[in-house]
């Protein structure tokens, strides 16, 4: 989660085409090809299906966070985004999880996915004492699906590159059955298996 944290905050920072493409490339030489898959699948404006509900994600803080309700909500009004508020407002963490993006997205997040309240909040207030304030930050824009940043045309350079596309297509059954069906962990369907918009 580290190096798309790291990658995510280079890209929002800049507003230059040739420093998001620096970005972009050296993030993309560095990762195994099941990261880049998921890498490319958000940063081309997907996002994984019904995964939290927004009830659940605040609650989760208030209590991790030790605030007071009132006090989470003015913090809200005031920051203007959840995932922001929520980074901001937790104490640091108590652990160091450096596992990949992938295996944050398929261990952590998709699992999520049709669990009880009280099963998703605990999941995610563990999940939050294992990563730093802008890991925090970034996942919690996965969570919401409110994960949004300006790759432009720097990310179509990337993407067109065959090489690349080859990889990011060796992982679209896998990434089909997260994004499409959340809590099924069968095969996905032939509709969805044949017919997903993967990004390559």
């Amino acid at each position: 989660m580290r190096r798309f944290t790291d990658l995510y905050l280079a890209l929002d920072a800049s507003t230059r085409t040739t420093a998001k493409t620096a970005a972009l490339a050296q993030y993309f030489a560095s990762v195994p090809a099941h990261d880049a898959a998921w890498a490319t699948f958000f940063l081309t404006g997907r996002k994984l299906k019904r995964v939290v509900g927004t009830r659940d994600l605040v609650a989760a803080a208030i209590e991790a966070s030790r605030v007071s309700e009132w006090l989470f909500h003015a913090s809200y009004a005031a920051v203007g985004d959840l995932a922001e508020t929520v980074a901001l407002l937790l104490p640091p963490p108590s652990q160091q999880d450096d596992r990949s993006l992938a295996a944050w997205v398929e261990d952590e997040i998709a699992p999520l996915a049709g669990l009880s309240s009280p099963e998703v909040q605990a999941r995610l207030r563990a999940a939050w004492d294992r990563l730093d304030r802008d890991e925090r930050f970034v996942f919690g824009k996965l969570l919401t699906g409110a994960f949004r940043v300006g790759a432009g045309s720097a990310g179509h350079r990337w993407r067109s590159g065959p090489r690349r596309a080859e990889r990011c297509r060796t992982y679209r059954p896998r990434i089909c059955r997260y994004a499409w069906e959340p809590g099924r962990w069968g095969k996905p369907s032939a509709r969805h298996s044949s017919g997903c918009g993967t990004p390559h």
